[in-house]
């Protein structure tokens, strides 16, 4: 499935009303509506739109054997950013993982979209809890 089509299929966050959340309307046509800064909603949505966009690109079996309930996800500006548990996944997952993870940040974030691991010490815990 070509990069645009899969975009198409699962979108970007939802675009909320302009008139009820405050956008600004020039000559009839609403322009860039503000999304609330943070709500539940938002949040799940992010994050399924994250997770189909890496679980599309890395298959079903690898998805659900290296990052599904041990890893985290969560986007900084243009940065699609992985946490890990420990150093070593850090690595491994970099050299193992790190194309199709971009292909996801681009899919996600458009063309400046970019992958970076980190060590998330919540993972740590969680994982070996």
């Amino acid at each position: 499935m070509a990069a645009g089509a899969y975009r198409m299929r699962c979108g970007r966050l939802p675009r909320v009303d302009s008139e009820e959340k405050g956008g600004v309307r020039a000559r009839g046509r609403t322009m860039q509506p503000v999304l609330p800064e943070s709500s539940p909603h938002t949040e799940t949505v992010a994050q399924d739109a994250i997770h189909g966009a890496v679980r599309h690109h890395l298959g079903q079996r690898n998805y659900r054997h290296w990052f599904q309930d041990k890893t985290s996800f969560a986007i900084d500006e243009n940065v699609l950013r992985v946490g890990v548990g420990s150093p070593f996944l850090l690595s491994w997952m970099q050299k193992t993982f790190r194309a199709a993870l971009q292909r996801s940040a681009v899919d996600l974030l458009g063309p400046s979209g970019s992958v970076q691991f980190d060590v998330d010490a919540d993972i740590a815990l969680h994982v070996a809890g």
